[in-house]
């Protein structure tokens, strides 16, 4: 893509901003629990065994199988958690792409008439060996 037409060579970026925005904050880790946040102990939490927080990997090898099993639970949430996230925001670009669309000198009807056809998804191109991911609101109190 060309920025040529705003007076700038292609790959030049601004670096001044023109808004009054106040700036971004980072994104933060989010948890489900506040002993995990804290770095926890190790051990048995009333919830079942609590792993060592930290964001990077775990020593499989090292691990019990009540960790394990903690573990694999507490991911599978992360990936259904993000999964949700992700079709949602996959509804809101396609209801904006509808509405673009409707604008176009050939625009179509309504967009509200046309949600069905616009959040159904169409069958996938290629054949790929996908995953069973549990469909469902997010454990997080964010989306709740």
């Amino acid at each position: 893509m060309s920025t040529s037409s705003i007076g700038q060579p292609p790959g030049a970026v601004s670096l001044i901003r023109t808004g009054e925005r106040p700036p971004m904050r980072p994104p933060t880790q989010r948890t489900d629990s506040p002993d995990s946040a804290t770095g926890g102990d190790g051990g048995e939490g009333p919830g079942g065994p609590q792993l060592p927080a930290g964001p990077g990997e775990h020593d499989l090898a090292v691990l019990s199988l009540p960790e394990l099993r903690t573990l694999r639970r507490d991911t599978q949430r992360e990936e259904a958690d993000l999964s949700y996230v992700r079709r949602l925001l996959q509804g809101r670009i396609d209801i904006l792409r509808a509405e673009l669309a409707r604008r176009s000198p050939a625009g179509a009807g309504s967009v509200v008439d046309r949600l069905p056809e616009i959040l159904t998804d169409a069958p996938a191109r290629h054949r790929s060996s996908a995953r069973h991911v549990t469909l469902g609101t997010p454990y997080n109190e964010e989306y709740g």
